[in-house]
């Protein structure tokens, strides 16, 4: 992302063009509030726009609905890392916005604006915001991580998706790996790409949707893919968990502290802003200690793990992080799948626990269509 203080090329100067794409009100990793668009300045000229001014939302809102050309006044070129051979428009709470008469070109979309291919994509440099792609998931290649975000761990798990036309990798975060399911096809709107070494892949926003789809199809020679690493299988009693269930803000992603769930409405702790009780969304982590063959196995639950073990045996959302403690605590033997960093990626009650072969993993287990709506969208985060 742009930043406020990055040093521009220019001094202060004027643009005209048309608004593309505008975002949401953001907020930075600093705490800044902050939009983006897509400039339109020319023909075939697109340059990303950046908005340190939140109150200046509205009237960029309009001039994009109205599709009116607009002239920006006190406003910055930046270096852009997503087109070297470009420049990034910053504008701040100086900045002026007032609507023009018509110009020498014609509103006109990006590129990205459509429904891309998985070619198209590959062609493109990173934080480029793709309006939607239709991939399919492929089995094998999966990686699951827990990254620091903020000072939290957050889950994020990459798969890999083609069509016809390529393939490349797919990053999801948190409750949004609730939503994929693996050999499935899905319209998958709003994401953004990213550099990985040499290939641009893709990751999920706030605002990216999934709708499953017809298969798409597979490039004619796909080359197979092995997972990176073979999982362990554990299989015992549980001997200790720690389960944690805390509310997350939908608007600013932050953790809620001192959230009561008695509360008909709660006052997020980062972005201020007064809500619903019921719009914060719950995520999952944990520690569990399982004993096999005399063993003690230490293991990092996931937010998918649990939250498919919770849709699957305890109906549904649940905050009541004592109760899913009790809950695999007292069963005779759990089977764990874990990766080499010992992140659990499939929780399934053993023989004789009454719900023998049920699985609780993210990417295999269809959820009903009421949990899959307890599960929509939070945000997503950037590493």
């Amino acid at each position: 992302m742009a930043s406020s203080i990055k040093k521009a090329r220019t001094e202060d100067e004027s643009m005209v063009g048309f608004i593309h794409g505008l975002s949401p009100v953001k907020i930075s990793k600093k705490n800044s509030r902050y939009f983006d668009a897509t400039l339109q300045t020319g023909r075939q000229e697109y340059h990303r726009l950046v908005v340190f001014g939140p109150e200046k939302h509205k009237v960029f809102e309009q001039a994009a609905i109205a599709k009116t050309p607009v002239k920006l006044s006190k406003v910055k070129k930046s270096i852009s890392y997503s087109d070297p051979n470009g420049f990034d428009v910053l504008c701040s709470t100086a900045s002026d916005v007032q609507v023009v008469d018509n110009l020498q070109f014609f509103f006109r979309a990006p590129p990205t604006a459509g429904t891309m291919t998985v070619a198209s994509v590959l062609a493109l440099g990173p934080k480029q915001h793709i309006n939607a792609v239709r991939v399919k998931i492929l089995p094998g290649g999966i990686q699951s991580k827990l990254v620091p975000v903020d000072g939290v761990m957050r889950e994020l798990k990459q798969f890999r998706v083609c069509d016809p036309t390529g393939v490349t990798r797919l990053t999801m975060w948190e409750d949004k790996i609730l939503l994929v399911e693996l050999s499935h096809s899905y319209e998958i709107r709003n994401v953004t790409t990213r550099r990985c070494g040499e290939q641009t892949v893709l990751t999920s926003t706030p605002s990216t949707t999934l709708t499953e789809i017809q298969d798409v199809g597979e490039p004619d020679k796909l080359e197979p893919y092995g997972d990176g690493g073979d999982l362990a299988k554990v299989c015992g009693r549980v001997s200790a968990v720690q389960i944690g269930a805390k509310q997350h803000c939908v608007r600013c992603r932050a953790s809620q502290a001192q959230f009561s769930c008695k509360c008909t409405s709660h006052r997020c702790e980062r972005c201020r802003m007064l809500q619903r009780a019921e719009s914060y969304r719950v995520l999952y982590s944990g520690t569990v200690v399982v004993v096999s063959d005399g063993q003690e196995n230490t293991a990092t639950l996931t937010n998918s793990a649990l939250s498919r073990f919770v849709a699957e045996h305890m109906g549904g959302v649940a905050t009541d992080s004592e109760a899913i403690e009790e809950k695999l605590i007292s069963v005779d033997e759990v089977e764990l799948e874990v990766n080499s960093s010992q992140v659990v990626m499939s929780l399934t009650l053993g023989q004789g626990t009454g719900a023998a072969g049920e699985q609780a993993q993210g990417s295999e287990v269809g959820l009903t269509e009421e949990v899959q709506l307890a599960f929509h969208s939070f945000g997503d985060f950037e590493v």
